[in-house]
């Protein structure tokens, strides 16, 4: 009988769908319906509600059985403003049953993922997933990287009289979520970088490895903001925030293991089911939510790493890797 209510809500569009009132750009449900009939026509939806990013775009968070016939394939995906995007969030959630390995492999003995199955990389276009098509090598030296006129979306979110303003306050939304610095490159003073991170980009990975020696070049101290860009991205997420929650230094080992690959991702699936709970997933889920209102609004192609940095009154904004005449310009004294 469950069965069969499930597939009624898909088939008639019965679910009701629970939107908040913020949200001006946002997938209907319509939207959803036609889109998760297309990508995955064995799924059965529950629920859907919008997730609080703090801004009008909205992702739209849906629950399902990814296939009505196993009771065991429930998963979480989140639906992008346009409708016709999502990102798979099997390993968002903590009750999910589904969960992919680093083969992407489905872990209910059923094998790999049939290829009705979307990617979980459906945000390619503007991240960087480690394994990468000559397409999407391409697509990727592009974000080797050049500062930003960050004035359109500046304006339209923010409504900053100034560049100087508004990239100030992308950086006061950054502090909002969960962040992660070294405790021994931590100084005392208005010097910051805020960095919002996929863990499986490499340039996020190459900037893990020049942080310590910018950091004390330029006295500043560098702030890690977990979101992912893959289902593994968001687990690697929830497992440094679940780490800096209990403290600053088990957050920075948690990130240290994960940047540096010293724990393979097997390792990691493992540990996060020991440890993690639904809420360790929220603050990677509202970083990404923001990232992702921000490249549907005005950014279309943002790259990750995403930089904020801070030098006293003065503050500069990067995507990609910056060069070290980007940082000397950003910490310049005559600022």
């Amino acid at each position: 009988m469950k069965k069969t209510l499930f597939m009624l809500a898909l088939a008639t569009g019965a679910v009701s769908p629970a939107f908040a009132d913020n949200c001006q750009e946002v997938a209907s449900a319509d939207q959803i319906m036609t889109l998760v009939k297309k990508v995955l026509p064995k799924s059965a939806i529950s629920t859907m509600k919008t997730v609080d990013s703090g801004t009008t775009s909205c992702l739209v968070e849906v629950e399902m059985l990814v296939d009505i016939s196993n009771t065991d394939s429930k998963g979480v995906i989140y639906v992008l403003p346009n409708g016709e995007q999502f990102i798979s969030g099997v390993l968002m959630d903590a009750d999910s049953k589904l969960i992919l390995d680093s083969e992407s492999e489905v872990s209910t003995g059923q094998g790999k993922k049939d290829e009705n199955t979307p990617n979980a990389n459906v945000l390619d276009s503007v991240g960087k997933p480690t394994v990468l098509s000559s397409d999407q090598r391409k697509h990727m030296e592009q974000f080797e990287v050049q500062p930003m006129n960050f004035t359109e979306i500046i304006n339209k979110q923010f409504s900053a009289p100034t560049h100087n303003e508004g990239r100030k306050a992308v950086m006061e939304q950054m502090k909002k979520f969960v962040h992660v610095s070294n405790p021994k490159k931590t100084f005392n003073n208005d010097r910051n970088v805020y960095i919002m991170y996929d863990s499986d980009c490499p340039y996020c990975s190459k900037l893990f490895e020049q942080s310590d020696s910018l950091a004390d070049k330029y006295q500043a101290t560098f702030h890690w903001v977990p979101m992912f860009l893959t289902d593994q991205t968001f687990l690697k997420a929830a497992l440094v925030t679940h780490a800096t929650r209990q403290s600053q230094e088990k957050g920075y080992d948690m990130l240290t293991r994960i940047m540096t690959k010293a724990e393979t991702d097997a390792a990691l699936i493992n540990l996060g089911r020991k440890e993690l709970k639904p809420d360790d997933f929220d603050d990677s889920r509202s970083a990404t939510t923001y990232y992702a209102s921000v490249n549907m609004m005005a950014i279309p192609d943002l790259g990750t790493p995403w930089i904020t940095v801070q030098n006293g009154d003065s503050y500069d904004m990067y995507q990609g890797l910056p060069n070290p005449e980007d940082w000397e310009s950003a910490f310049s004294t005559e600022k």
